[in-house]
């Protein structure tokens, strides 16, 4: 591990990270997203993001037939700095996932994941693999389009994106897939989720080397 990094989170302890050979990936998965939306509405329960880490840990697990290591930093400051050393981490991954919310695309770190992480996959294997893309956009929250157009590369408007929410037709409220909104939520969030193990199980079957998933979250 690079000097100075924080240590790994392990969602399943004994597994070990291998160290790949040079010239391959070393990440299954990075997921990029803003340290504000991990925030748990209740003190007593675990966050969006964390519980969507466990969860699609799990379910990419059952359809693989393996359990990914999952690596995360979780910032516990919640500072918003550009560590290079994590940098070179994702820029290895194969697969990124953005969780958007409108505090992502305020946070400076986010942006630069997103744009880092698809300049490096164009310069490399290149941002699409056998037609899938490499970058998947998760949508806990929306967002303006107009300020994703102003702050994410162009090529993210055309790319798959999960949707974690809905409208309420009567009320025109944002419902987010989570269980503090009830048991239809809580039903919506797991399907989606499943959809979503699906078409990363179906990507990560492309024989390219893999090792592990790893998480970063910022302010």
């Amino acid at each position: 591990r690079p000097a100075n990094l924080a240590a790994p989170v392990l969602l399943y302890p004994g597994l070990s990270t291998p160290t790949p050979p040079q010239g391959i990936f070393m990440n299954d998965i990075f997921i990029s997203y803003a340290h504000i939306d991990d925030q748990p509405l209740d003190a007593e329960e675990k966050g969006w993001i964390s519980k969507f880490h466990r969860v699609l840990g799990v379910k990419l697990g059952q359809l693989m037939g393996e359990s990914p290591t999952i690596w995360r930093d979780p910032k516990l400051k919640g500072n918003d700095i550009y560590d290079e050393k994590i940098v070179e981490e994702f820029k290895n991954a194969r697969i990124m996932i953005s969780v958007l919310t409108p505090r992502y695309l305020k946070s400076d770190w986010c942006r630069r994941e997103i744009t880092d992480f698809y300049q490096a996959a164009k310069s490399g294997e290149g941002v699409n693999v056998n037609g899938k893309s490499r970058i998947i956009k998760v949508v806990k929250t929306p967002y303006e389009s107009a300020a994703a157009l102003e702050h994410l590369p162009a090529v993210f408007q055309s790319i798959l994106g999960f949707d974690f929410y809905e409208i309420d037709p009567e009320s025109g409220r944002t419902i987010e897939y989570d269980e503090a909104f009830g048991p239809k939520a809580k039903q919506s969030y797991f399907s989606r989720i499943y959809d979503l193990a699906a078409e990363i199980a179906a990507l990560l079957g492309i024989p390219l080397d893999a090792a592990t998933v790893m998480i970063a979250g910022v302010a």
